[in-house]
């Protein structure tokens, strides 16, 4: 999938006044987690909370401290971890973020669209085709959906 950027909001969740803007963070649904710099989480009193292991796309394993955040994207917000980005880190909005924003990707266009339901667990062979959230096909509705449901119910 090619890449591509977007502009978010970070919020401190104890103190929703302390914000930084970051114009451009890249789309990663690879990546899982949401990267920042450690400079700008530390700017709003983002406290660390744990350090987390992460392998990264050359194959090595790098340790990293990881806090909790409100991310806004347009007018969706969501609570998520946010990985202190050290130099060097790529700044990105992983899956997790995108999921609780509602959001998913559109690779040929290089966007985000809305997703219309969010998937609770795998479809049972006898509820293939029945109406969920007002569609009568959610295939029919959005050809990802299936496999998006695959995805996110798998254990």
């Amino acid at each position: 999938m090619g890449t591509f950027t977007i502009g978010c909001l970070i919020k401190n969740q104890v103190d929703r006044e302390k914000s930084v803007k970051i114009p451009r963070l890249m789309v990663d649904t690879g990546a899982d987690a949401t990267w920042i710099p450690r400079k700008l989480l530390e700017q709003i009193d983002i406290q660390v909370e744990k350090r987390w292991p992460y392998q990264i796309a050359k194959g090595h394993c790098v340790y990293r401290d990881v806090g909790y955040a409100l991310i806004r994207v347009g007018q969706r917000e969501t609570a998520d971890e946010v990985v202190f980005a050290e130099k060097g880190d790529r700044k990105v909005l992983g899956p997790r973020a995108l999921t609780g924003l509602g959001l998913r990707v559109d690779p040929r266009n290089k966007k985000l669209i809305e997703i219309k339901a969010h998937p609770v667990a795998r479809a049972m062979p006898s509820m293939v085709g029945t109406p969920r959230c007002g569609v009568r096909s959610a295939q029919r509705a959005d050809p990802t959906f299936s496999n998006y449901r695959l995805f996110a119910a798998s254990p």
